[in-house]
């Protein structure tokens, strides 16, 4: 579990989320922010839930998985990260 808190982290504590606000289509934004919200939600709760917040990630990648190819080159990284960590987990 500590891997999917990492790969969480890098997308709830980056320094680039206010850029990535910024530079996504807004077709992204609207996508983006309720499942971002509640990722971010799941990650800082105490004490963690790690059942939650990994339902979290899976539905924040699947809510952007159509439109990826839109994202900042990093916030797509940070998803695509957090999508291999998820998968490597429910093996």
């Amino acid at each position: 579990m500590p891997s999917v808190r990492e790969a969480v982290a890098g997308l709830v504590e980056s320094d680039r989320l206010d850029h990535w606000l910024v530079e996504a289509p807004e077709t992204v934004l609207i996508r983006l922010m309720a499942p971002l919200e509640m990722l971010a939600f799941q990650y800082h709760r105490e004490p963690p839930q790690d059942r939650h917040l990994v339902r979290a990630a899976r539905v924040a990648c699947e809510e952007l998985e159509d439109a990826l190819e839109e994202c900042p080159e990093d916030l797509l990284r940070a998803v695509l990260r957090l999508r291999r960590t998820l998968l490597a987990e429910a093996r």
